[in-house]
């Protein structure tokens, strides 16, 4: 799948769809409509390896989205272009390009990207990941 797409609701809705809800808003003194995003993806199995890039935005995942879906996943973001503010457990990580971070979707967090970014997200089942690592939560929200 690869998608240009213009418009804070309809990114939602597709990145909801193909991560999980959540909730994106234009960062502080830029609109919606000057919102500019694309999306690629490719499924392999039960996994999902995706390009994410767009115009600067705040992230949140809430209790609220969380108990919209039952399914778990651990997203393993890499910044390829731009920063990114990591929040989750109570750590705040900064990433640069070249670094990564574990998130679960099934505990609240919150993404800040202050200027146009990049990221790589390899989107991976939480009992997919538990089989190849005994206690993936250790590494969740850390910069690698």
């Amino acid at each position: 799948m690869s998608n240009i797409i213009n418009g804070l609701d309809k990114w939602n809705h597709v990145l909801g769809g193909l991560f999980s809800p959540m909730k994106c808003v234009p960062i502080p003194g830029l609109g919606p409509s000057a919102f500019r995003g694309s999306l690629n993806t490719k499924q392999l199995n039960r996994t999902a390896l995706s390009l994410v890039s767009s115009s600067p935005i705040n992230v949140s995942r809430t209790k609220h989205e969380i108990s919209l879906v039952s399914d778990a996943y651990y997203l393993i973001k890499f910044q390829i272009k731009g920063h990114c503010v990591v929040q989750q457990y109570g750590r705040e990580v900064y990433l640069g390009p070249g670094d990564f971070v574990i998130c679960s979707t099934s505990d609240p967090y919150q993404l800040k990207f202050p200027c146009d970014y990049s990221q790589v997200v390899f989107s991976v089942p939480q009992a997919v990941l538990k089989e190849v690592f005994q206690s993936p939560e250790s590494f969740l929200a850390r910069r690698m």
